[in-house]
């Protein structure tokens, strides 16, 4: 079974690496083909988010220019929105598009949405299993071979090192619904406060959508590195056990 499952994840690996440069190579260029549209309202992205905000009642979250190229993020532990360079006093769909995302995920958690609370809970987890992993997994290969305590001890240490392995792809799991349902409540605010039109909001979702598959790759490679991990676990359990 393991050397299915380590066979499988390489098979995998080339068409999913293929995909991730072909999705981020469509979120550049995306991104530079709106971003030379200027918006009919003619305000600045940072503008319309402050707007979107204030109407929400959020006028506490601090908006703020950051340094970069779409490095814009939402920091919900300091209520901060930074807007990149490329960002935060362009006119442009794309900006704004971009600007309205990261309003959404303001919005998300002033509205308590779970999948968003979920994702942050997760982050310190997440951070900690993936720091943990490789060293129990050392450990507990050095129990099993040899043999120092009983060898179920260190194969319950090398389980417990994949699980914390495979956390990563459980954050990844939760962030592809975080992420879309950002974009979708910019669009819906973007529409019915009319600061796109009909001819702008097009473009603008086609900009969300090409960085909403981001994600979607940044999952699937995480999902074809444990199956790796799993398959070379497994393998060595299996030679331990002969």
């Amino acid at each position: 079974m393991g050397y299915y499952i380590y066979f499988i994840a390489g098979i995998l690996f080339l068409p999913v690496l293929i995909y991730s440069v072909i999705v981020q190579s469509q979120v550049n260029s995306t991104f530079k083909n709106f971003s030379g549209v200027a918006s009919a309202c003619g305000k600045t992205a940072s503008q319309i988010a402050r707007e979107m905000l204030d109407k929400e009642g959020l006028t506490d979250v601090t908006i703020k220019r950051i340094k970069g190229h779409l490095t814009d993020n939402y920091n919900p532990k300091t209520k901060t929105l930074s807007l990149s360079d490329s960002t935060f006093d362009s006119t442009s769909v794309a900006a704004i598009g971009v600007a309205a995302h990261e309003v959404g995920h303001a919005f998300q958690h002033a509205k308590n949405y779970r999948p968003v609370k979920t994702r942050t809970a997760l982050v310190p987890i997440v951070n900690i299993c993936s720091s943990l992993s490789i060293p129990l997994l050392i450990v507990g290969i050095i129990l099993s071979v040899l043999s120092i305590v009983t060898p179920a001890v260190g194969e319950i240490i090398i389980w417990i090192a994949v699980a914390f392995y495979g956390s990563s792809t459980i954050f990844h799991l939760v962030t592809v619904p975080v992420e879309y349902d950002a974009s979708r409540r910019a669009m819906a605010n973007l529409d019915s406060l009319n600061i796109l039109n009909d001819n702008e909001l097009p473009m603008a979702k086609k900009v969300l959508d090409a960085a909403a598959k981001t994600y979607l790759a940044a999952l699937f490679t995480s999902a074809v590195y444990f199956l790796r991990f799993l398959g070379y676990i497994l393998i060595i359990l299996g030679k331990d056990r002969d």
